[in-house]
């Protein structure tokens, strides 16, 4: 939110204080000031009045301009906008003057003629162009005819100014609005809230902010509105409000009442400014005045123009919408609308999404004659159902959803219709009498339990009952009539919370706010009793050394989002084999985040397809995180089962792991290498005799992917998988060959027994030896190294693949193996003999179970 610093000075006392003093207390409070932005600085920028205009003599799109500026003399100025005309009032630049940037106004001749100063357009004096009508962005900026003629623009339009930019926390919705900032200002620095609403020395401030200045019953819908100064007459109420039950049933409040309109000059410039500074943009008079209101109450309001509803809006109905039912909304957009929405009717066809746009036929014009105010408190879920789905984002959703005050809606109706009025040369209106349809108790106020022992133990403070009595005095509290008072204190025990902070709940808020106004006072405290050391849960453990051991080999850790498209998840197999829809979005942003991630594949191919676009051939990527599978079968409808969670780190790599020396081309890395990386995991991970089988599965090459396997107690369990990418899905995504694995984090903490060896170097020499052999094809190279390396018993320290041939001379079924293997013995030379018997030993195994011969 954003507030200016002299709009703030109109509602509460902060005479004596800086900007930067207010700023602070504000953020100490809670209420975080994340800038404090200053306005661009303007000087020497009065009104005037354009007396004549006459063609430039030596150019043709130049004006000569008499203007008065309230001085003995007149001006003469060159102007070059092709909207200025002669008698409007508008801001002149002096000589002398200083404009946004630093630019300085001097004496000119433009083709002949002397021009003693310059009119000014909105850009030129700093406005946000973008927030202004289309007719003031263009050309000079043309202000109030009632403004007196050499009055100092600066100060009509507050320009140097300080704004200050608020982070307003979720649990502070009070805070959303100028007079829920105002209070908390009051509370921090001691100061009244007075409720002056308009500068003093543009119109009677009489009327204070936060009053109902139109008296009357709401329910009997008659007000003694006859003798109020604002308006032209009083009529009987016509209107008839009705609210289907399934609406009403969620707590909707509706106030709407008819207004008929004379003139719609511009709403003063103090108003239209501090509008400007909050980013709201100027439309239409009436709707100005209603957008001012919700910035000053936050509460949302909305005009219609009232010759455009069915029956001249006499009747009004609040319902959900029909499947396949339109409305084209006040952006120019139709929409099709769902039983889900609820929609503001008048009687016949829908005019508002309930509480984010009104409809495109009904907004105001310049041609309005009448119109029909509309104030409402709408389930902040029905909001965001709405605004949801469409895309929708409007300063009045943004309110809806987080909640709105039930008790500022109707002095907020009340306040639009006061600003309409208060200048009666502008806005004259001839009332009828106010709806309520679906009123929530506004008149009551929630009242909180106080106990000044109870708020010293939470706070560890020794604050006396007078202190905390009078503290909430200056929050807004007010103590109950009769209330009993703490024993030993004249502290009463029950207050009535402050109608702008009517989202308290327990006592504990009361305490907060107490703790906010004496943060002085509560002393830092060391810990007593007893404490528990704290440790890392096995998933933890595993996580960190996952991420130590991948970043060790070069692999970048990714952070992909868990919400994906539903084609995603039909990419590649999930680890599960589920075959069934994934976890849908109730509430989806958009369809490419509809659904829960099944794997954590497909958002890491798409990391490697973004890193292959940009020319990074060699990338290697891995990730942790959860995927999510659906409950199992058999669960009732009715229940709501939730998916399954399970912890995974998944990996994917392409092109080179290895950088390219002179001597040697670089080489691109295959399932060898994927495969010699995750052998490496598991020996870290003290896990043993890790076989690999092969699959067929989505997603992956059918002849180079894998399973995981580890046999315990005669039992199979699955550490994970990994291979090649499916070619279609490698051409698809514009990469070259790429490699990637996925394993599960608590199957690897089951199956881990990691442990820190240490093994003295050999003292005595080794003896090497190659077996080549050739066996059926069938049998894979890390069955074969198993049954090698229980062969070899103690004496073999060492076995590993280093060749495979399929081809001629082999037979089709048959290929080549061949093994490295290195003999030692821990306290003596091996001799021979001893090689050889093992060696033959090895040998005559692999003939026995796998039919193998010496090549």
């Amino acid at each position: 939110m954003q507030l200016s610093f002299s709009c703030l000075t109109g509602y509460v006392d902060i005479h004596g204080f800086t900007s930067k003093q207010i700023a602070d207390k504000l953020t100490q409070g809670g209420i975080e000031v994340e800038r404090i932005v200053r306005r661009p600085q303007v000087a020497g920028v009065v009104v005037g009045r354009v007396v004549t205009k006459t063609p430039h003599p030596n150019a043709s799109k130049l004006n000569v301009c008499t203007v008065d500026v309230g001085a003995e003399h007149l001006l003469e100025i060159v102007c070059g906008a092709a909207n200025v005309a002669a008698g409007q009032v508008v801001p002149v630049a002096k000589i002398g003057a200083v404009l946004p940037g630093g630019i300085e106004i001097r004496a000119v001749s433009l083709r002949g003629v002397a021009s003693q100063g310059m009119i000014c357009s909105a850009q030129e004096l700093g406005f946000p162009v973008k927030l202004l009508p289309p007719d003031m962005q263009e050309g000079i900026y043309v202000l109030p005819s009632t403004l007196p003629l050499g009055a100092d623009v600066t100060q009509l339009c507050t320009l140097n100014d300080d704004v200050f930019e608020l982070s307003v926390t979720p649990n502070r919705t009070d805070c959303t609005c100028i007079l829920g900032v105002a209070h908390e200002v009051g509370a921090l620095l001691e100061r009244r809230v007075h409720g002056r609403s308009v500068p003093e020395d543009t119109a009677d401030t009489a009327l204070a902010i936060g009053t109902t200045p139109l008296e009357g019953d709401v329910r009997a819908g008659a007000y003694a509105w006859a003798q109020h100064p604002y308006f032209a007459d009083v009529r009987p109420a016509r209107m008839h409000i009705h609210i289907d039950d399934a609406c009403a049933q969620r707590g909707l409040t509706y106030y709407a009442t008819e207004v008929a309109v004379s003139t719609t000059a511009p709403m003063p410039l103090w108003m239209q400014q501090r509008l400007l500074i909050a980013g709201i943009r100027l439309t239409h008079p009436l709707i100005d005045a209603s957008h001012y209101a919700m910035l000053e109450y936050g509460q949302p309001l909305h005009v219609y123009d009232a010759d455009t509803l069915a029956q001249g809006g006499q009747h009004i109905c609040i319902r959900y919408a029909q499947d396949g039912e339109t409305i084209t909304t006040s952006d120019g957009i139709l929409r099709t609308l769902t039983s889900r929405m609820v929609v503001v009717t008048d009687g016949s066809v829908p005019i508002a999404l309930a509480g984010v746009m009104g409809s495109l036929p009904t907004r105001v014009t310049a041609q309005t004659k009448r119109i029909v105010v509309e104030a409402a408190t709408f389930d902040p879920a029905t909001v965001r159902t709405n605004a949801r789905a469409f895309g929708l984002r409007s300063e009045a959703s943004t309110r809806f959803e987080k909640g709105l005050n039930v008790q500022h809606t109707l002095p907020a109706l009340y306040r639009v219709l006061h600003l309409m009025g208060h200048h009666d040369a502008t806005i004259r209106a001839t009332m009828t009498a106010v709806h309520a349809v679906g009123e929530r108790a506004a008149d009551e106020t929630p009242r909180v339990h106080v106990s000044s022992t109870t708020i010293n133990s939470r706070l560890g403070t020794t604050l006396s009952s007078h202190t905390i009595s009078h503290t909430l005095h200056r929050l807004g509290f007010t103590p109950q009539h009769n209330s009993p008072c703490e024993e030993g204190t004249t502290m009463p025990m029950q207050w009535h919370v402050p109608r702008w902070r009517v989202f308290f709940h327990a006592p504990i808020d009361v305490c907060e706010d107490i703790a906010r106004m004496h943060m002085e006072d509560i002393a830092a405290t060391a810990l007593h009793g007893e404490t528990t050391p704290g440790s890392r849960t096995p998933i933890q453990r595993m996580t960190r050394t996952l991420r130590h051991f991948f970043s060790a080999h070069h692999f970048h850790e990714a952070i992909t989002y868990s919400l994906t498209a539903e084609q995603q998840c039909d990419l590649v197999a999930t680890y599960d084999a589920y075959e069934g829809e994934p976890v849908r979005l109730a509430m989806p942003m958009s369809t490419q985040r509809s659904v829960l991630r099944t794997s954590l594949l497909p958002h890491l191919l798409d990391v490697a397809r973004f890193h292959a676009s940009h020319h990074h051939k060699d990338m290697a990527f891995f990730e942790i995180g959860h995927v999510y599978i659906p409950a199992g079968q058999g669960i009732p409808k009715n229940d709501i089962a939730p998916p399954i969670e399970r912890n995974m780190v998944a990996g994917i790599a392409s092109g080179s792991l290895e950088e390219p020396y002179v001597s040697c081309a670089q080489r691109q890395m295959d399932f060898h290498d994927i495969s010699g990386i995750l052998e490496q995991l598991f020996d870290t991970l003290g896990i043993a005799a890790v076989q690999r089988t092969p699959i067929a599965v989505k997603g992956y090459h059918p002849g180079r992917s894998a399973d995981l396997i580890v046999q315990r107690n005669g039992q199979t369990h699955r550490l994970g998988r990994l291979g090649q990418v499916h070619p279609a899905l490698q051409i698809e995504a514009g990469i070259a060959h790429t490699y990637w694995f996925e394993l599960d984090l608590e199957a690897l903490c089951t199956h881990a027994q990691p442990r820190t060896t240490y093994v003295p170097l050999p003292r005595y020499p080794a003896s090497l030896r190659d077996l080549a052999i050739v066996v059926a094809t069938r049998h894979s190279a890390a069955a074969l190294l198993a049954t090698i390396k229980e062969a070899g018993g103690d004496l073999l320290a060492s076995a590993r693949l280093f060749d495979h041939y399929e081809g001629e001379p082999m037979q089709p079924a048959q290929c080549s193996k061949a093994f490295s293997l290195v003999y030692r013995h821990p306290d003596r030379t091996c001799t021979d003999e001893e090689v050889q018997q093992v060696h033959d030993r090895i040998m005559a195994t692999l003939a026995a179970q796998y039919e193998a011969v010496l090549r």
